[in-house]
């Protein structure tokens, strides 16, 4: 599953992936360099829930911008992108750095998520790092060294993302 990438305009003649949010849709490789166009660098998404209003979210403006990810999931709340540049392996297991874009602004008015998660690649992962950013990206809040070990839950997105990096 490390080739999770992002397809937002697929027909349900296409696939119909989307309707189940834990079956992967994938497209072809991303290409890089000049010839890369939108439909060929376009991530492919594994779909937390499907809805109409997400995937018009993410045509319109993909919380990205132009860094089009390696990885990334989607849901009506909230959005995780990440690039293979982003893992590295620790002695704990395999550590990540999370973006994560919210479509309403959490209790300190962060609309976006910098986490560092570790994965034991066993079931298990804790965050050790938070950062969040209000709409200007002026940073709102920072936590640190906030985890203990929790188990994944089946057909979650974090056993999505274990998936994705162990």
């Amino acid at each position: 599953m490390r080739n999770i990438a992002f397809a937002l305009i697929l027909t349900s003649a296409a696939t119909g992936a989307l309707a189940n949010p834990s079956t992967t849709v994938s497209s072809d490789r991303r290409q890089k360099g000049d010839d890369c166009n939108l439909e060929h660098c376009k991530p492919t998404i594994k779909w937390w829930e499907e809805d109409e209003i997400v995937r018009h979210w993410f045509e319109e403006d993909p919380p990205w911008g132009d860094n089009v990810p390696d990885h990334a999931w989607g849901s009506s709340s909230d959005t995780v992108w990440f690039n293979d540049s982003d893992i590295q392996k620790t002695g704990e297991g395999v550590a990540v750095w999370l973006h994560w874009a919210l479509r309403s602004p959490d209790t300190k008015g962060a609309v976006k998520y910098l986490t560092r998660v570790i994965f034991d690649c066993g079931g298990r992962f804790k965050f050790s790092a938070q950062s969040g950013y209000d709409e200007m990206g002026h940073e709102v809040f920072t936590r640190d060294g906030q985890g203990e070990w929790k188990f994944i839950r089946p057909d979650s997105n974090r056993e999505m993302m274990s998936d994705a990096v162990c």
